[in-house]
């Protein structure tokens, strides 16, 4: 039997409440929450694990804690990252009722935390360069370019691998010594 106060000119009485009642979200269990499994992660986001998503926030927002825990609704900063990308890249809902419905909060508020996220993004893509400096641009002159050193390799077993891209103004021998593949193959 729920019954809920109401006050009338000072006079108190108690009435049953009209309708369903309501769960607060702050009552509710999590839908997700930090350590969220990976496939989970994967499946609903779009980012192979939380820590790729954690540091694509943490770029989106420059590194500034204040700018990542910024929140348009009562879900924690993590819940409101993870439906803005969960609406962005993930497939595993499509409307907003769903949306509603998992979150437990009202479309209106959905829209303002996509709203919010994307202008983080927007705002982050605008201060990066559009072009590198000539600095970080350097040109090989063997090639004429600016290209890519890369490594790939073939194991006697048949196993394929390949080592990390460097740009910019960088010889052969350079490339080999740092990336220590042939000691690798040697050792191997």
């Amino acid at each position: 039997n729920h019954e809920t106060p109401t006050c009338h000119l000072f006079k108190c009485k108690h009435q049953k409440p009209k309708g369903k009642i309501r769960q607060r979200c702050a009552n509710k269990p999590p839908c997700v929450f930090p350590g969220t499994s990976d496939p989970q992660v994967k499946s609903r986001t779009g980012f192979p694990n939380e820590r790729s998503m954690f540091s694509y926030i943490i770029v989106v927002c420059n590194g500034d804690v204040d700018l990542i825990q910024k929140r348009c609704s009562s879900l924690t900063w993590y819940k409101e990252w993870f439906l803005f990308f969960e609406m962005t890249w993930g497939r595993s809902m499509l409307r907003h009722e769903d949306f509603e419905r998992v979150y437990g909060i009202n479309h209106r508020y959905i829209k303002q935390i996509f709203g919010a996220k994307l202008s983080l993004e927007m705002a982050a893509v605008d201060s990066w360069p559009m072009f590198a400096s000539w600095d970080e641009d350097k040109i090989s002159q063997y090639y004429g370019e600016n290209c890519f050193k890369g490594a790939v390799f073939v194991q006697l077993c048949g196993w394929l691998g390949s080592q990390d891209l460097w740009g910019g103004a960088v010889s052969d021998s350079l490339y080999t010594d740092d990336e220590e593949f042939l000691a690798k193959q040697q050792q191997f």
